[in-house]
């Protein structure tokens, strides 16, 4: 059975099974460098949002806490929140971001996936994606199909995800958001309305007001169609 040593010196505590001293940088060492391994638990809670100051009375600042509660309001999900009352700008449980879509490549950036969510890695745009400043959210599918101004008007006024500047994006952004973007419900076999105009549809070259181009991503091509025509939309961020 392992046997615990508490090691004091010049207040540092050391918690071990070998009876070497605490580091002296450390207020608190703790070793597991015997037979037996293992690892510190962190207090669990269940936090039931950002600003939850009941289910821990007054907490500390700086008080770290695992929180097991997904559906934690304007939280990220489980994981690590330590708590800030001194030095933030908003007073209230703030997550320890990890992105929950492994490592990430050389040069993406971590972005939030809105409340409830964990950040993930998202690549930002470049010039040969055409699309300028890339987004880097794209939403569940629209719940019908509608035309051209009815699915605008749909992002227009979405909330998803804890965000509500949702818009229709133009070719460039869903083609990049079908690339580069994880989406939150798979791609279905519909065509999907974009915010760019086609500009040969009425066969003269120049540009019909009335047609857009439209994306199918699941089977990887394109056409464009008549504003009053009928499709689904995904509204990007």
């Amino acid at each position: 059975m392992m046997s615990v040593v508490e090691a004091f010196s010049q207040g540092n505590v050391g918690i071990n099974s070998t009876g070497i001293n605490p580091d002296a940088s450390s207020v608190l060492d703790v070793a597991a460098d015997g037979a037996t391994k293992g690892g510190m638990l962190i207090p669990r809670v269940s936090l039931t949002s950002t600003v939850d100051v009941a289910t821990i009375a007054t907490p500390a600042n700086a008080l770290v806490v695992y929180n097991t509660n997904a559906a934690m309001t304007n939280g990220n999900g489980v994981g690590f929140y330590y708590y800030c009352s001194s030095g933030c700008t908003t007073i209230g449980w703030k997550f320890m971001s990890a992105a929950d879509n492994g490592p990430g490549i050389t040069g993406q950036i971590l972005a939030s996936q809105g409340s409830g969510n964990n950040p993930q890695w998202s690549t930002l745009s470049t010039s040969s994606s055409g699309c300028g400043g890339c987004p880097t959210m794209i939403s569940v599918e629209s719940p019908g199909s509608g035309n051209w101004g009815t699915q605008a008007a749909y992002c227009r006024n979405l909330t998803e995800s804890g965000y509500s500047d949702w818009r229709m994006p133009t070719f460039d952004e869903l083609t990049y958001a079908v690339v580069y973007l994880t989406p939150p419900t798979a791609y279905s076999a519909n065509y999907l309305w974009t915010a760019t105009k086609d500009d040969l549809s009425n066969g003269t070259g120049t540009v019909d007001s009335n047609y857009w181009l439209i994306l199918h991503p699941s089977a990887g091509y394109w056409t464009y169609n008549d504003y009053t025509a009928a499709y689904c939309v995904r509204c990007v961020r």
